[in-house]
């Protein structure tokens, strides 16, 4: 059985979300084609590199550092989407119980409102 590798500190979290803000062109590029997938992957393995010569801690592979971004992305739109929730059953009124962290403002940051909320069409119309 594989031995699990410790938690991330939170200067670790921070450094990642710094890398890949720097490279959020390419990251969070919603393109699919072999070029851009292409250049993803070498820019994990980039950001895998930096990573672990300015860390001072434990080894991370690019397949664990980008597990990590998704599990950090995910739960930052998680809880958007329940704050979301809770100004549309208030009438959009505030949502009152919805704290976003340091951490989960930043990854809101990097990959944008729209992707957050959702993109607003201009004929939408329940009407």
């Amino acid at each position: 059985m594989a031995k699990r590798a410790p938690n991330f500190t939170q200067s670790e979290i921070e450094w990642l979300l710094h890398y890949v803000d720097k490279n959020k062109n390419v990251l969070e590029c919603k393109k699919s084609d072999v070029n851009t997938y292409g250049m993803k992957i070498k820019t994990w393995k980039r950001i895998e590199e930096e990573f672990n010569a300015s860390s001072n801690g434990e080894h991370r592979s690019t397949q664990v550092l980008r597990k990590k971004w998704e599990n950090v992305k995910k739960r930052a739109k998680e809880k958007a989407a329940e704050e979301k929730h809770e100004i549309i059953t208030t009438g959009g009124g505030r949502a009152s119980s919805t704290k976003f962290s340091d951490e989960e403002k930043r990854v809101i940051e990097i990959i944008g409102e729209e992707q957050v909320s959702g993109s607003r069409f201009e004929f939408d119309c329940d009407n």
